[in-house]
């Protein structure tokens, strides 16, 4: 009886939770419908970011034959997503577009085009005269919170130490090289659990913190920096596509479990990730040439104009 009882509640609060869920969606979609009918003229929609936009607006969107137009800012996204509904994507490279194109036997989106990452418009390719080696390095953000800690499956603290040791070894084996360390979010400088390794951090001389955001924007970081290191993020995506190398950390096999960037790429272990930096120390730019077959097969060729022009011809083809 008590196992029988048990059953019965996890049914009943999952069945509860799938009602609210539910709910919430057709309610959004009831509140689009509103706002499109009070809009009649209104006939496109362009999505800044596809995977946080609602995708109860895009269906709101088709009922009231308005169509949606977004382009893609992770890639990542396109192998398991099911959020990114619309009637034209610019998809950033083959890949992706391969990711979405097969899974689109469900039609969530009409019309797959070439583009690429528009937030790196204005970042520089390499410096091929400059010698010093910058390497910005990602990390992930820590819970200041001990229960959001401790419910934290990818990034606890005991995770977030262990990389910024990493780091350390790095900047000592490699002195050579500036780290640049950019944090999602700077709040475990604050944190008693890495007191010590702050105070190691901020004592090496080649790794700057960049704790000022309004000076190091994500822009201004990768245009001061020539190859990036971190656990997987879009910022190094974007140093990927414009021509610079990264090593991503692939920490409990992610991001490799869900997108295969392939293993030039992945450093799996600390053993791996110094291995890589020895051969960029040696030679960078036979190491990044080397990664050029990975990088074309993520990426298109970066072309803001033919993207302008494809929006145009797009925007003029809807009555």
């Amino acid at each position: 009886l008590k196992n029988n009882f048990g059953s019965l509640f996890k049914t009943l609060f999952i069945d509860a939770f799938s009602f609210k869920l539910i709910n919430k969606s057709l309610y959004q979609i009831y509140r689009a419908d509103i706002f499109f009918k009070n809009n009649p003229n209104l006939k496109i929609v362009i999505a800044g970011n596809s995977d946080l936009f609602p995708p109860e607006i895009s269906i709101s969107c088709k009922k009231n034959n308005v169509k949606t137009i977004s382009y893609e800012e992770r890639i990542i996204l396109s192998s398991w997503s099911n959020r990114i509904i619309f009637d034209y994507y610019f998809a950033a490279g083959p890949k992706s577009k391969n990711n979405l194109t097969n899974k689109n036997g469900e039609k969530l989106i009409s019309n797959i085009k070439e583009g690429f990452l528009l937030k790196t418009k204005n970042i520089n390719q390499i410096d091929s005269e400059k010698k010093q080696l910058n390497c910005m390095v990602v990390d992930y953000y820590s819970e200041s919170s001990w229960y959001l800690n401790g419910r934290a499956s990818n990034h606890h603290y005991k995770e977030s130490k262990f990389f910024y040791e990493i780091v350390l070894k790095l900047s000592n084996l490699f002195p050579n090289i500036n780290f640049f360390l950019k944090s999602k979010s700077f709040q475990w400088l604050k944190i008693e659990y890495f007191k010590q390794i702050v105070f190691l951090i901020k004592a090496k001389k080649n790794i700057t913190i960049l704790e000022d955001k309004k000076k190091w924007t994500p822009e201004n970081t990768l245009n001061n920096c020539s190859f990036g290191f971190g656990v997987h993020s879009s910022i190094l995506d974007e140093m990927f596509s414009t021509g610079k190398p990264i090593v991503i950390f692939n920490r409990n096999e992610y991001p490799s479990k869900v997108f295969d960037y392939g293993e030039p790429i992945i450093a799996n272990d600390e053993r791996e990730i110094i291995n890589k930096f020895t051969l960029i120390n040696a030679n960078f730019a036979n190491y990044n040439k080397n990664l050029d077959t990975y990088r074309k097969k993520l990426f298109f060729e970066k072309n803001f104009e033919k993207f302008q022009q494809d929006l145009s011809i797009i925007s003029k083809s809807i009555k």
